[in-house]
């Protein structure tokens, strides 16, 4: 097997991006984090939650 051929998670992005951005692991089986992906930068505030409600704050927007 070359190097970048272990494919773990073909889309990071789901789609969202005009190419696919593919997740490679050569080293051992572990996956990306849980992530919520965003197309563009943007300031998040900084929460007063430790970041509980964050990915609820995210999906609001």
């Amino acid at each position: 097997m070359k190097l970048g051929e272990r494919i773990l998670l073909n889309d990071i992005a789901n789609g969202l991006e005009g190419v696919a951005i593919p997740v490679v692991n050569d080293l051992d089986d572990d996956g990306p984090p849980n992530i919520v992906y965003l197309q563009k930068r943007r300031a998040l505030p900084i929460p007063d939650d430790n970041g509980e409600n964050l990915v609820e704050y995210l999906k609001k927007e």
